[in-house]
């Protein structure tokens, strides 16, 4: 009971945490494009367009992903897998390029996060996450109220960093 008690709660957060990231997306489209050149991994002759492909479907596959996780889809975990392996491969490149003073894209509730080993390490912990709820993950879905006490959580870490960020709510140490 406590393995699919623990795929059904980590669907909530991951799906929430997808579609949160691609709504951001899609609400500052022309922020993405710059987020996806910073990274330097594409030709540098790619064209406006090519960028402009590369940043839908990050922003579609995210969005339909978090959908799929939040419906309790297995699928959707292992499509996941892959793709926080490619976010954790283009950080890892970057990493290994010295290439770290620029915004990640990847900050959830506000404020700007480099890219770094723990961004890394951070993409990696979510592919395997993703990888251990395709693996455990009953059909059906598991338990939609568990699923939905991931959403509420996830949202809830979201607002308290964001507030955090904003200046609202200060650190307690």
């Amino acid at each position: 009971m406590v393995l699919p008690t623990f795929s059904s709660l980590a669907m909530g957060c991951m799906g929430t945490l997808l579609l949160i990231s691609g709504g951001s997306k899609l609400l500052s489209h022309n922020d993405l494009l710059g987020t996806i050149a910073a990274y330097r991994i594409l030709p540098r002759s790619t064209s406006f367009a090519g960028y402009d492909v590369v940043a839908w479907t990050l922003t579609i596959a995210e969005m339909l992903l978090g959908a799929g996780l939040l419906l309790g889809l297995s699928f959707a975990a292992w499509a996941s897998v892959g793709l926080f392996l490619i976010f954790a491969l283009a950080i890892g490149i970057n990493v290994l390029r010295g290439r770290t003073q620029f915004d990640c894209g990847c900050s959830v509730g506000g404020g700007v996060t480099r890219v770094s080993g723990a961004v890394l390490a951070r993409a990696l912990y979510l592919a395997v996450l993703a990888a251990v709820v395709g693996g455990v993950a009953v059909p059906g879905g598991g338990l939609p109220v568990v699923r939905a006490g991931g959403v509420v959580g996830w949202l809830l870490f979201v607002a308290v960093r964001h507030l955090r960020h904003s200046g609202f709510v200060g650190e307690t140490v």
